[in-house]
């Protein structure tokens, strides 16, 4: 779709003119068109689709203007819609579901017995209809974070160790049994979406995202350990995948050819130290000294630290005071901030859903153009209505 195609320009200012909403929170008409650089009236006419079709809404006028009619304040309308963000793993899952405001609707989490991805993606949805129909909005998308490679412009999991390391294809396995978008991407890239869309503030800097997970012991085979980490990496407001869909599948500098895991660490200790002191102090140092070099070579604003690995009776802090002085060291060289977040148990599934929200108030770019993670505001709006018809949930009107 070229750039001068009507279309694309329509869906392109329609993405700038939300997206503009929605890092405001409220706004103008007047102050939408003069920060995009866009016509009063192009916006005017779009905000007007926007509005009856229940997108947008308007909240009031806007408080202390001089002179003249008060201008209008605009808001997201988060009744609009919803995305469902799902964190799988091979034990457990936690799944949220977010208003297209970004707000939390509901979260729900329980075990996966289904070895076959597929299957359970379809049991996670089917246990949580009910409370989605209670809800009362068009479900938009349907977005996965899985451990692994995965190639998310095709939506393809071209490798996971974790669930028997197989190709699968979410299409052509789930996509035509859920008659809904469905995005996928790795788990430690949804970290790194659930920090982009936080920040709202241009020009977005560059960090890192560690983000580790347990497996339940019933998931733990000789080639399927406790605990599993991965890295997510924002470059310039863009999370990146690397040239084969493997940036941040880590592997720390004691692991060589023959280990099936991510290091040389037995696997004892990756099953015991959550209840083992010292267990733990060897994954710490294993993992966060592989990490300066990445540390130093990338130099990134922020580290970003989440999952139950890093959620231990030993602050992490102490234990890399102790065990990997030269990781903070370079750190407080560089002046790249740490930040450990390791309770917010939903922050994959969040991030998840979190994706589709930032592809919603982008522009799509040119090479993007049959991606199928592209989102584009006339589709969306036609399966929002199509959504809305199917469930009778009846449609929006000024």
């Amino acid at each position: 779709m070229g750039i001068h195609n009507n279309a694309f320009q329509k869906n392109a200012n329609t993405a700038m003119i939300l997206g503009n909403i929605q890092k405001a929170g409220q706004t103008s008409r007047v102050r939408i068109a003069e920060e995009l650089g866009l016509y009063r009236s192009t916006v005017t006419h779009i905000i007007g689709s926007l509005l009856e079709e229940g997108i947008v809404c308007e909240v009031g006028a806007y408080p202390g203007h001089d002179g003249g009619r008060r201008p209008i304040l605009l808001s997201l309308n988060g009744d609009f819609g919803c995305v469902v963000g799902i964190d799988l793993q091979p034990s457990h899952f936690i799944a949220v579901v977010m208003d297209i405001t970004g707000r939390l609707l509901l979260e729900r989490s329980g075990e996966v017995f289904e070895p076959d991805m597929g299957k359970a993606i379809i049991g996670i949805l089917e246990s949580l209809r009910t409370s989605i129909v209670l809800l009362s909005r068009a479900v938009l998308a349907i977005c996965v974070g899985i451990p692994g490679m995965v190639d998310s412009a095709r939506n393809i999991v071209r490798y996971t160790e974790l669930f028997d390391g197989a190709t699968f294809d979410l299409d052509a396995q789930v996509g035509s049994r859920i008659d809904l978008p469905l995005l996928t991407e790795n788990d430690a890239n949804c970290c790194a979406w659930y920090h982009l869309a936080r920040n709202k503030t241009e020009p977005r800097e560059n960090f890192i995202c560690i983000f580790g997970d347990y497996h339940d012991e019933k998931k733990q085979t000789l080639d399927r350990v406790g605990v599993g980490v991965g890295l997510g990496i924002s470059l310039d407001g863009k999370v990146y995948p690397g040239s084969h869909d493997a940036a941040g599948e880590l592997l720390t500098t004691s692991w060589r050819p023959h280990h099936i895991c991510q290091s040389n660490l037995v696997d004892a200790v990756l099953q015991d130290f959550s209840r083992n002191g010292d267990a733990y102090r060897l994954f710490v140092r294993d993992l966060f000294s592989s990490l300066v070099p990445v540390v130093s070579t990338f130099d990134p604003a922020q580290v970003y630290v989440h999952g139950n690995p890093f959620d231990n009776d030993l602050p992490l802090r102490q234990v890399l005071q102790e065990e990997v002085p030269q990781f903070l060291d370079l750190l407080a060289r560089r002046g790249c901030v740490l930040k450990i977040d390791c309770g917010d148990s939903a922050i994959v599934a969040k991030g998840a859903a979190m994706m589709y929200l930032q592809k919603l108030y982008s522009v799509p770019e040119l090479q993007e153009t049959g991606a199928k993670d592209r989102v584009v505001w006339d589709e969306v709006r036609a399966a929002a209505h199509a959504y809305r018809q199917r469930h009778g949930l009846g449609s929006f009107s000024t």
